[in-house]
């Protein structure tokens, strides 16, 4: 028996050997160059970047301490712009709704949000500001956003960078300016001297000092982003709505470009699912995703959208104009059936290829986008 089995697959081995070769469905790819050789260009020196470096400065004022909460009672009181002023009313009740919630977190007393107006809240009495608010007058202010009061001090926006802010504790008055989002950085710049963290989004990853008495050094604080964009991949965080910039740049984009505001995309969705998370159970943390993400400073001013740009040529040209396409191995220039036709494969070697993205691309300029992008696509053929 030992000796016969060694007979047998030498003789089946002989047998697939002698067998004729399948020939294989696959289309041999010519390999001649589409053109001449052209010599490379000189490479010149290396590009030299800029030093990215803090612009935060901070300087220790003399004083005595403006107390915001004590024993679970508050000695402060906060204003915010009138309302008619809309843009700036919306930086400043954002930042003065963060800075109240984490004062009656760690303190237990509710700091009061004024709307400035024709019948002011704030009195000077004695040299000191005063705030009136129903019947009871807070002796400790905190100004966010423009007010004549700050401006006695120094405080503006006048000068700030973009998403720059001026805050400073002096007397009994806490100023702060600045302008879209800033003032709510400028809140959590204070908030982080007193030990308040975000971690990670959620109750979990939040961290709430203890304070019975919540007194604030004199000091003065400015900071300004030293980039102008700042996200993380597939965290939905450079997304326009997801930033919350101004409606001007709002309009630089369309619907289906401004993405979600406080909800997940389609890669942190996916790896939720993965993990065995319903839809409903990922919703729960949309807006705690974005408390976490403005706590961070990430957004920003410009929003370059550099990835997969041209998913729209295939909706565009694919019914008119195949040759824009890359010829596949199957003999066809269609998306494969598995891929997304948005991620097709351009034909650059066609001249008319590039003729028509220049063009998309200048009437993008022409309405008034700062960048584009020229970024091809990964997968979809």
């Amino acid at each position: 028996m030992s000796k016969t089995l060694p007979v047998i697959l030498l003789l089946c081995l002989t047998v697939f050997s002698s067998l004729p070769a399948q020939e294989e469905n696959i289309d041999i790819w010519d390999n001649t160059p589409l053109g001449p050789t052209v010599p490379l260009e000189p490479v010149g020196p290396p590009r030299v970047n800029r030093e990215l470096k803090s612009n935060r400065v901070s300087s220790n004022l003399t004083g005595a301490p403006l107390l915001l909460a004590e024993n679970g009672q508050a000695r402060a009181a906060i204003v915010i712009p009138a309302k008619s002023d809309e843009q700036q009313y919306l930086a400043a009740e954002r930042a003065a709704k963060l800075l109240q919630g984490k004062v009656l977190a760690s303190s237990q007393a509710t700091l009061p949000i004024v709307h400035e107006s024709e019948n002011s809240p704030c009195t000077l009495e004695g040299g000191k500001l005063r705030v009136r608010v129903g019947n009871e007058v807070f002796d400790y202010a905190v100004l966010i956003g423009e007010h004549p009061m700050s401006a006695r001090n120094g405080i503006t926006s006048q000068d700030l960078p973009e998403e720059g802010f001026l805050l400073k504790v002096s007397g009994n008055v806490l100023s702060i300016v600045g302008d879209h989002n800033s003032a709510v950085y400028a809140v959590v710049d204070l908030l982080e001297q007193y030990g308040f963290r975000s971690l990670w989004p959620g109750e979990l990853g939040t961290v709430v000092p203890k304070l019975p008495v919540f007194a604030l050094q004199p000091v003065q604080i400015s900071d300004a982003p030293a980039l102008n964009q700042r996200w993380m991949r597939s965290a939905d965080t450079y997304t326009p709505r997801a930033w919350n910039l101004p409606p001007a740049r709002q309009d630089w984009f369309t619907p289906e470009e401004l993405g979600p505001h406080d909800d997940f995309g389609d890669r942190p969705l996916q790896g939720l699912y993965n993990l065995k998370f319903a839809p409903r159970h990922m919703q729960h943390w949309a807006p705690a995703k974005a408390d976490w993400s403005l706590w961070h400073r990430l957004g920003g001013t410009r929003l370059v959208r550099a990835g997969h740009s041209f998913k729209y040529v295939w909706a565009k040209y694919g019914q008119e104009h195949l040759d824009y396409f890359a010829l596949l191995k199957n003999g066809t220039r269609h998306p494969l059936p598995k891929a997304k036709p948005d991620r097709v494969q351009l034909c650059f070697s066609n001249p008319a290829v590039i003729e028509a993205v220049a063009n998309d691309r200048i009437e993008l300029l022409r309405s008034g986008r700062p960048v584009v992008s020229l970024s091809p696509s990964d997968g979809g053929s």
